[in-house]
């Protein structure tokens, strides 16, 4: 097998994965004991810090009510880099037996599941290709740029559906994440992060965000950043598919036509 093979075999194995994990975690989340609607009762920040003044946790510890599956009312104590305040709603979900603030899933059942089909047939062309034909495997190509324009159309379908509010803060601080051999975080260690402040409803409030970079110069305190509050799920959504992921789905299908028109008359 050549080099090229290769490459486009793991390409499908990459997209595969990618696939199956995103459906793993949406199917997750949409168990009934997956999420629970909660209350704020407290609100701590806490933070650790090295010798060298790296740091290596920034969360506010927040103890919650909330009501499980069966309709009782619990508290938990969670820890959350989004602030908020005592008597704020909040969503939270359980994995592996732990409780966290909700995070929104990326994507969503059929996008996963045609992402999932792009790294199938990517693999079967280049089967096509060695054990068939060059116009099978053209076929194929072409199937696997339609399953990336799907799953692409279907993520940006998705987002636009939700009821995001604008928000605009500024970053007041950077913080830099030393490496934890110890400890896992979800944070990539030895990375700058910005803590972002932002006014809602009369109130300041702050978060981390999951965006870092190795370099401080990448950000700047003071600068003004964009993002989106979700008030059905009451966080923060940092990005969503925008323009960009509609044009590359339009893209994905353009090629994906004139590769299946250019290979069935040629």
């Amino acid at each position: 097998m050549s080099i090229e093979s290769l490459f486009l075999v793991l390409i499908g194995v990459l997209l595969l994965a990618a696939g199956v994990s995103s459906l793993d975690s949406v199917l997750r989340f949409r168990k009934p004991d997956s999420s629970y609607e909660g209350t704020v009762l407290a609100s701590t920040l806490r933070t650790q810090i090295d010798e060298k003044e790296r740091l290596i946790q920034r969360y506010y510890s927040l103890d919650t009510n909330y009501t499980d599956e069966k309709g009782a009312r619990k508290t938990a104590g969670i820890r959350s880099t989004e602030q908020y305040y005592p008597g704020d709603p909040i969503r939270l979900m359980r994995q592996n037996n732990v409780l966290y603030p909700y995070i929104r899933s990326g994507t969503d059942t059929l996008s996963s599941i045609f992402l999932i089909l792009s790294g199938v047939m990517m693999v079967i062309t280049e089967l096509l290709y060695v054990h068939v034909s060059m116009k099978a495997a053209s076929l194929g190509l072409a199937g696997v740029f339609a399953c990336l324009a799907v799953s692409l159309f279907r993520s940006w379908y998705r987002d636009s559906r939700l009821h995001l509010i604008p928000e605009e803060g500024t970053i007041s601080e950077l913080l830099c994440y030393r490496e934890e051999k110890q400890e896992r975080t979800i944070f990539r260690t030895n990375t700058w992060y910005p803590v972002i402040t932002y006014e809602r409803d009369g109130r300041s409030y702050s978060f981390l965000s999951r965006n870092g970079e190795k370099s401080s110069t990448s950000f700047k305190v003071g600068k003004k950043v964009s993002f989106f509050f979700d008030p059905e799920a009451h966080c923060v959504l940092e990005k969503k598919a925008g323009p960009g992921t509609i044009a590359a789905a339009g893209v994905m299908a353009a090629i994906a036509a004139y590769g299946l028109i250019a290979t069935l008359i040629g």
